[in-house]
Formats: structure tokens, C-alpha cells, sequence
């Protein structure tokens, strides 16, 4: 039986058969392209300039991301900062730090420079996903609305203004779906340069994140059922060797995140490691916070931090309340809908989501949250305005919606108050706990020895105001492992400081109190009470 081609590449066959259109000088469609692009930008830059921050942010991995590819700019190597012996790094993927390091040599190591290359990047991704859901649905007024939306979304916004990885893998992944929706629709099959485009930039996602093994499952779920063989091929043997040395590198080093991943609680080591009970145990909870809190938080650009809007989602105990869970619920059901109504190109968006939340189902469960699904949000935007206009073809007829989606981007009032706290949040100052906390460090830079070695908590921050080598902290109850692992490693100084995180309390707060004739106070500081300690080995 003869092969069915897919409705897109019947249609690209049946453009390139007609004969070209006579010059014009002026194209309606254009004008609108170009009057959309430009709501967009002005929109864009104008909010992001708002909400920029210069202070840090405090989650601790931008300062490793950072430290990360400022060694390989200085000619260090993919190595650890937090090791005396400066091992090759086993953590993050390589693929951000490697464009940091590119970024830092051009541009220098100021942290303000390198964030706005994220704000620029999320720039480059909402004209992306102007152009993606135009090819995808034919309509650049529902484009102008799904890219109009996105840009007012306040966790994409925040995470565009630190140095993480997930908007440089959101511009990534997006080129990547756009080269490969031109790649199916141009007739050159595999000689067309869009493909290989495609190829290349889903192994820098995979260099970024190791999610990007969604994009493979997406772009392979859809060339396989249209029975593309030799795009698949391409696709799946390109992939395969362009993510071969990144393969070999981590069998042969070992991935942290691997074994990260076998514990119950990759902070809490002393629970083991996964049981059947356990890991169904992690699937639910995942399964409940994202359906429950992260999609609907996420996509409609709540601020959980608000106390009006927190105490209306949000129960006592940190779960969410039957609101939060209908608006997942929707979100989730209106994506399906919007999937399904792209009739021949479903299985693409289908396999690349469907395969990052079944990802994320088995991750550990401490480390959920809104960061992890970023790169899908402007997709999920999109899916949602497109599943609400499909519902409204049905009742009114397709060729009374043209103009309609405008509508949505009325939307966007909902996300000002988000935006409004975004504002704020980059008008005030340092917290007392890490302002202590980075003082010692500057303290440490200026009256301790080039080589002395320190443990701390947050040990990348630690370096990156002190310039000195800090080792981290050891999260074990008994206090002889604590010790010992001082000894090991050197350590001269250990700070102990209240940011917040249990183990300074649970581990390290005893170990020292139980052999205090082994430590010394060399400098304190107050509101907070802040040590640094020297440990006499």
C-alpha cells in the first residue's frame, strides 16, 4: 500500500508547484507580522527593564553555573570549584556553562552583562514561538496572543534576570521546533538544511539539560507514525552522535544526578535509597504538586508570595486548595484539546511534553517546582488560547474567529500584580542572613591566606565573594564524619550562618558544639549571628 504523506507536506508540495506570486509593495500579512513584532518588543523590553534585579538571587546554583564557566573561559577546564583537588565536574550538563564561558570572554565576568544575555534570549524565544504557532495554526493573531502573554509572564521574566540555564534551553528547544516544523514542510526531505539545524540544536538542549531527551521522543514519536523513515533516521542517528561524547564522558566520571536520583532525599542521605513503596511514593507527590501547583501557578503567572493570593490557593500545610487544583485540572484538559486539534502535527508537541512530565514524575521530589517546567510554558500558553478557540470554532464557526484571539491578550491584566511584586522585589535590599554571609566572605578575601581552604554552606556563593576555595559542608549526624571530612579536605575555616537550610542545624551546629576545644571564632557578626570559625586540625 502506497505511503499517506502527512497533510503539511502535501501542502508545502502543492505551494512549491505554484507558480510565485508577482512583487507587491505592500502585503497585508506582513504589515501585521511586523506591527505584531513590534507590540512585542516594545512590551518586552519595557517590563523586563522594569523588573531587572542586581542583586543576586539566592538560590545558589546561577553562582555555580557561573563559577563553572568562568573556569573554562580562565582555560580551567569543566571542573569543580568546590574541590581542593578540582575534579572534573559531575553535576550540570555542560552545555550552559560552556555558553557562559563564551559570554564571560567577550563580555567579562560582570553578572549583570551575563543575566541580560538570558533576558535576550527569552527576547529571541517569544519571536520564536510567533513563528512557531503561526506555522502550526495558520494564524498570527492567536501568535500575537500566545507571544503577548508569554512576555508578561512573571516566573519566565525572574528566571531571564539570573544565570540559569532553563531560558538559554528555552531558546534552544525553541529553535530546535522551528527548524524542524520548516525541515517536514520543505520538500527537499533530508537535503534540507533545517533539518540538520533541527539535529544540532536538540543536542545543545541536551547539553543543557538532559529533559531534551523529550525533544528526541517528540520529533521520533511524529516521523515514525507519518513514517518518515529517512528523517528519522537522520534525527535519531544525528542525535545519537552528536550526544555520544557527552555519553561516554559521564559513564566514564559517574553522574551525580544518577545517584542523586536512587535516594529518597538527595539532602537527607542518611534516608537511603529508593524502595518500590518509595518511588511510588515520589511519583504521586510529583504527579499531585505539578497538576495541583506548579502548571497553573506557572502558566497563569501566579504569585504564591502574595498573602491575598496565597491564603486563596494555598491550605496550612503547603498543599493546594480545590481552586488550584480545578485550574490545573483545566489547564491540563485545554492543552490536550489544543494537542489534539493540531490533528497531523500532534504527536510532535505530544511526545515532547508528555515525555518531560513523565521525566519529571520520577525526579526527586524535593526538587520540584516551577523552574523545572519553564521551558514548557510558553507551549502550554499556546495550547491553552489555541484548545479555548477550537471550542469556540465548534459552536461559532471557524470564519467568524479570525480576528477573536485579540481577546486573550486581555489576559495579560492578570499578571501585573506578579509583575508589580517582580518590581519590587528588584528595589530591595539584600536579606540580613546572606548580607552576613557574604560580608564574612569579603572579610575572608582580605585577612585569610590565598590558599586557606573554608566549608560552608552554599560553598559556590562563598567563593564567589571570598575568591578563596570552599568545599561545602558535610551532611552527617555523627559528629567524627563531620570532622573527618575537614581533615580530608583541609579545611581551615568553617562558617556557620542561618540561611535557612536545615542541615547548618541538623549537622554542622552539633558537630561543633560537641568538640568546641577543635574551633576558634576569628569573626562574627550580628542579626544574624554569623561565625567564621578557624578549625584546628
Amino acid at each position: 500500500m502506497a505511503k499517506t504523506k502527512p497533510i503539511h507536506v502535501k501542502k508545502a508540495e502543492a505551494a512549491a508547484k505554484k507558480p510565485a506570486p508577482r512583487a507587491s509593495s505592500f502585503s497585508l500579512a506582513k504589515f501585521a507580522d511586523w506591527t505584531h513584532l513590534a507590540i512585542i518588543t516594545i512590551l518586552f523590553w519595557f517590563v523586563y527593564s522594569a523588573i531587572f534585579d542586581h542583586n543576586p538571587d539566592m538560590n545558589g546554583d546561577n553562582f555555580a553555573y557561573y563559577l563553572l564557566g568562568k573556569r573554562i573561559a580562565t582555560g580551567q577546564g569543566f571542573t569543580n570549584a568546590t574541590d581542593i583537588h578540582h575534579a572534573p565536574h559531575t553535576h550540570f550538563p555542560i552545555g550552559y556553562p560552556a555558553l557562559l564561558s563564551v559570554f564571560i570572554k567577550v563580555l567579562g565576568d560582570d553578572q549583570d552583562r551575563i543575566n541580560f544575555m538570558n533576558g535576550l534570549m527569552l527576547y529571541g524565544s517569544l519571536l520564536l514561538l510567533y513563528f512557531i504557532v503561526k506555522r502550526l495554526t495558520s494564524s498570527a493573531v492567536l501568535a500575537f496572543a500566545a507571544s503577548f502573554l508569554t512576555a508578561l509572564n512573571s516566573h519566565l521574566l525572574r528566571s531571564a534576570t539570573i544565570t540559569m540555564s532553563e531560558i538559554p534551553f528555552l531558546f534552544v528547544s525553541m529553535l530546535a521546533l522551528y527548524f524542524f516544523l520548516r525541515a517536514v514542510q520543505d520538500v527537499r526531505d533530508v537535503k534540507s538544511p533545517w533539518l540538520y539545524l533541527s539535529v544540532l540544536c536538540i543536542a545543545g538542549c541536551y547539553y543543557t539539560k538532559t529533559t531534551a531527551i523529550a525533544l528526541v521522543a517528540g520529533t521520533g514519536l511524529y516521523l515514525l507514525v507519518a513514517k518518515d523513515w529517512k528523517r528519522l533516521v537522520v534525527v535519531v542517528l544525528g542525535f545519537g552522535l552528536l550526544a555520544l561524547p557527552g555519553y561516554i564522558r559521564d559513564k566514564n566520571l559517574g553522574s551525580s544526578h544518577m545517584g542523586q536520583l536512587m535516594q529518597v532525599n538527595p539532602y537527607k542521605p542518611e534516608l537511603g535509597n529508593l524502595t518500590s513503596a518509595t518511588f511510588m511514593e515520589r511519583i504521586k507527590n510529583n504527579f499531585e504538586r505539578y497538576t495541583s501547583m506548579d502548571i497553573p501557578v506557572g502558566v497563569l503567572s501566579m504569585n504564591l508570595d502574595d498573602p491575598e493570593t496565597h491564603s486563596a490557593y494555598v491550605k496550612e500545610d503547603g498543599k493546594a486548595k480545590g481552586g488550584l487544583w480545578l485550574l490545573g485540572i483545566l489547564i491540563i484538559g485545554l492543552a490536550l484539546w489544543g494537542i489534539w486539534r493540531l490533528k497531523d502535527l500532534r504527536l510532535l508537541l505530544l511526545g515532547y511534553i508528555g515525555g518531560t512530565l513523565a521525566i519529571l514524575m520520577i525526579w526527586p521530589d524535593v526538587w520540584g517546582g516551577i523552574r523545572f517546567i519553564l521551558p514548557l510554558i510558553p507551549i502550554a500558553i499556546f495550547l491553552v488560547l489555541y484548545g479555548v478557540k477550537e471550542f469556540a470554532a465548534l459552536a461559532a464557526g471557524e470564519g467568524r474567529l479570525t480576528y477573536a484571539p485579540y481577546v486573550f491578550i486581555l489576559f495579560g491584566l492578570m499578571n501585573t500584580k506578579a509583575i508589580g511584586a517582580l518590581e519590587d522585589q528588584s528595589e530591595q535590599q539584600m536579606p540580613p542572613n546572606y548580607q552576613n554571609y557574604f560580608d564574612i566572605a569579603r572579610w575572608a578575601k582580605d585577612h585569610t591566606p590565598k590558599d586557606a581552604i573554608f566549608s560552608a554552606r552554599k560553598a559556590d556563593m562563598f567563593i564567589y565573594y571570598s575568591d578563596r576555595t570552599c568545599v561545602g559542608d558535610k551532611p552527617s549526624l555523627d559528629d567524627k564524619e563531620v570532622l573527618q571530612f575537614f581533615r580530608d579536605n583541609k579545611v581551615d575555616y568553617v562558617v556557620i550562618e542561618q540561611l535557612g537550610f536545615s542541615s547548618t542545624p541538623k549537622y554542622l551546629v552539633p558537630a561543633v558544639q560537641k568538640n568546641m576545644d577543635k574551633f576558634e571564632i576569628v569573626y562574627q557578626l550580628k542579626n544574624p549571628d554569623t561565625y567564621l570559625l578557624k578549625f584546628k586540625r
